[in-house]
């Protein structure tokens, strides 16, 4: 598992914490579900 933090370009700090990639390295076919819990900061996950 590859979990890792980006810090935005200048102009977006004001508005954007940070980016995260969450990446599984497993070569597996198998369908997998992560659970991310609720901390009171909006996001977009993709």
């Amino acid at each position: 598992m590859y979990y890792h933090e980006i810090a935005p370009i200048l102009p977006l700090r004001p508005y954007v914490q940070y980016f995260w990639v969450l990446e599984d390295t497993m070569e597996s076919t198998e369908v997998r579900n992560f659970k991310i819990i609720p901390d009171g900061v909006p996001a977009l996950i993709f």
